[in-house]
This record gives structure tokens, C-alpha cells and sequence, in this order.
């Protein structure tokens, strides 16, 4: 992909993310369109539904529903039916489905893709995003529940144990982001280098803090990028 090629060392410096973009758009950035995974808006749905097993789960204050993807709360209730806890603490799944229920912003890269690396609003590490390329649809949503209890007593006892949604969105599967605070091991830093490696978001130029993005080589192989991640 272009933006794989290294630099040569008897050329210019390599551009800027927003230098990139500028020159693949013809000199401007496409206005900005509310409609991606990366912009995260809040949607209380208050009750949405039970699981397979019959715990109850609730919006909470706080969680990614994608509404804009596409993402309807019925769709959200049709996958949570048939979750399985197995009494979880945490739960991280992908309902297919057999019809096309939203888009997804995560994509796979191909070999002629122009990929910049930067900073998203409010996050501490860069990630790819691909410029020229359109959300694809999807016929899998991929849920993050939460368990927890409400009505608890003194000191936290009794109560009922319910789940609360922490993100919804149509996804070909859960990918760790670079910034996740849950990585923990190496192994898992390469599983998530190996994914954004292949992977990137659609580009999304009100998603972008261009005040923190660095000046690195583009690209998710890049070895800047990946320096950054390991940090």
C-alpha cells in the first residue's frame, strides 16, 4: 500500500498524516460527517432486554451505541437474546446475523490503500486510518457487557445481579485498540499490532485531535507507529 513505502533517505522528509490527506483529497479535507465508530456518542436506552439465560441488561450512562451506524435497540435486544453468560464478569461477543444490520468503520486494508496514523479526540495512542474508502455492511454486531448489581445494601451486599451494555457497533469482530488500558501481556500487544497491522478505520477528519497527532511515517507497519504502541 502506499503508505507502506519507506522514505528514501535522499528525498524529502516524510509528510505529515495531514499533509497526506490534504494531497489525496485534492488539496482539502472532506467536511465532516457524524456517521463513524470512532465518534462515540452516548444513548440511553434505559432497559433493553434479557439474555439467554434471563439477567437482565440495561443501558448505562456512559455506553457506545452506534446509532448512527445503523444500530437500531432492537438490534441491539435480538443479539443480546442470545447471549449466554454463564454468569461473566465481563463479556465480549459477536451475534451474526442473518441480514445486514449496520456498517462498519473497521476495514481491511488493501495493497493500493493510502493509511495515515493518527490521534484520536481523547485517546493516547494512534491508530490507522484509511483514506478514499467508504463503511462496509455488516452482518455482525459485537456487544461489551458489563455485570454488576443493583439495589445493593449496606456494604455492597444482596442486590440483583444484572449487565450493563458498555458498547455496541457493527464489527467483524472485537479488535483491542492500541490505547486499551486492559493490554496486559505481550502476547496481547502483538495480537493488537498484528490486527492494525491489516486493519484500519475509515478516515474520519472530525475524529482526528490534529493538535496531537505526531509527525510520524505513515502507515499501521510503520516503525514509528509501532514504537508508539509499544509505549
Amino acid at each position: 500500500m502506499d503508505a507502506e513505502k519507506e522514505p528514501n533517505s535522499q528525498s524529502e522528509p516524510a509528510k505529515s498524516p495531514l499533509e497526506i490527506a490534504k494531497e489525496f483529497y485534492g488539496g482539502g479535507i472532506p467536511d465532516f460527517k457524524p456517521s463513524s465508530s470512532v465518534t462515540e456518542r452516548a444513548y440511553q436506552l434505559g432497559s433493553i432486554g434479557n439474555t439467554a439465560d434471563g439477567i437482565l441488561v440495561k443501558d448505562r450512562n456512559f455506553s457506545h451505541f452506534h446509532r448512527e451506524n445503523g444500530i437500531t435497540p432492537e438490534t441491539i435486544k435480538a443479539a443480546i437474546q442470545t447471549i449466554d453468560t454463564k454468569n461473566r464478569a465481563f463479556i465480549e461477543e459477536c451475534i451474526e446475523f442473518d441480514h445486514p444490520i449496520g456498517f462498519t468503520h473497521c476495514v481491511e486494508v488493501k495493497p493500493d490503500d493510502t493509511v495515515i496514523s493518527v490521534y484520536r479526540k481523547g485517546r493516547s495512542k494512534p491508530i490507522p486510518m484509511v483514506l478514499g474508502r467508504d463503511p462496509e455492511p455488516c452482518n455482525k454486531l459485537c456487544v461489551v457487557l458489563l455485570r454488576t448489581k443493583i439495589g445493593k445494601g449496606p456494604k455492597g451486599h444482596g442486590g440483583e445481579t444484572i449487565y450493563q451494555l458498555v458498547t455496541a457497533f457493527a464489527g467483524n469482530q472485537l479488535a483491542t485498540t492500541p490505547d486499551d488500558p486492559h493490554i496486559k501481556t505481550e502476547e496481547e500487544r502483538k495480537r493488537c499490532l498484528d490486527f492494525w497491522s491489516k486493519h484500519a478505520l475509515v478516515f474520519d477528519p472530525g475524529a482526528v485531535d490534529w493538535n496531537k497527532t505526531k509527525k510520524i511515517t505513515p502507515g499501521p507497519k510503520s516503525e514509528s507507529n509501532m514504537i508508539d504502541l509499544k509505549k
